[in-house]
C-alpha cells in the first residue's frame, strides 16, 4: 500500500512559558526533544518536515542543522497554535496530499504511532484522522491537503477544532495502544514523568 505523500508540520513556536525554559531543546535519548522528533518523523518516510519556529527560532534552527527539515517563520506565533498550523500549511509543497500536524513536545513518537494515521487515510477511513488511547484524542493529526485552503481562513483564537466540527462526518478516529499520542511535556512534572514512562501505559 501507497502511503500519502504528507507535509509533517511541527509546532515549534511557542514560549515554554510553563515550563520555564525553551521544552524543546530538553534533553531526550541523546538528543533535544526537538531533534527526536525530526529524526522520527524521517523514519516514517514523510515527504517533507516543516518546522514552524517563533520564539527562540534561532537556537531551534540551530539543533536541527544537521537534519533534513524546512524552516518556516510564524511571526504571529503569540496568535495561538493554530497561527503556527496556519504558517506551516503555507509553507507545505501544493502537490502534497496530506498534512501531518505534529506538536514539537512530544518526544515519545515512533513509527508505530505514526504508520497507521498514514495507513486508514491510505484506506480511505477519513480525511482528518485522529488518534484515541482509551477514548482520549491525541496527536497527532493528519488532515486531507484539500482542507488547507480552509485552514488559512480559520479564527486563530478558536483553534483547529472548528474544522472537525464543520467536516464532523470525515473524521475517524483511530485507538492507539500507547498513551504517548496524549503525552506533551508543559511542566517540569509532565518532563520527569515522560522520561520514566515515555508510552503512559
Amino acid at each position: 500500500m501507497d502511503f500519502p505523500q504528507t507535509s509533517a508540520i511541527v509546532l515549534a513556536a511557542g514560549e515554554s512559558r510553563r515550563m520555564g525554559q525553551n521544552k524543546l531543546l530538553l534533553p531526550w535519548r541523546g538528543r533535544t526533544v526537538i531533534e527526536s522528533i525530526a529524526v522520527t518523523l524521517h523514519e516514517c518516510q514523510i515527504s517533507e518536515i516543516i518546522i514552524v519556529l517563533g520564539h527562540e527560532a534561532d537556537r531551534i534552527r540551530a539543533v536541527l542543522q544537521d537534519q533534513s527539515v524546512r524552516f518556516a517563520l510564524n511571526e504571529k506565533f503569540s496568535d495561538g497554535m493554530l497561527s503556527s498550523v496556519q504558517c506551516g500549511a503555507r509553507a507545505a509543497s501544493a502537490s502534497i496530499d496530506a498534512l501531518l500536524i505534529c506538536l514539537g513536545d512530544q518526544p515519545a513518537l515512533s513509527t508505530h504511532l505514526i504508520a497507521p494515521l498514514l495507513q486508514a487515510f491510505a484506506e480511505d477511513k477519513g480525511t482528518i484522522i485522529v488518534p484515541s488511547y482509551r477514548g482520549a484524542r491525541g496527536h497527532p493529526l493528519l488532515v486531507s491537503s484539500k482542507y488547507r485552503d480552509e485552514i488559512l481562513k480559520l479564527d486563530p483564537s478558536i483553534g483547529l477544532r472548528q474544522l472537525r466540527q464543520r467536516h464532523a462526518d470525515e473524521v475517524f478516529i483511530i485507538e492507539i495502544p500507547d498513551g504517548a499520542v496524549l503525552q506533551d511535556l508543559d511542566y517540569p512534572e509532565d518532563y520527569r514523568r515522560a522520561l520514566e514512562n515515555p508510552h503512559r501505559s
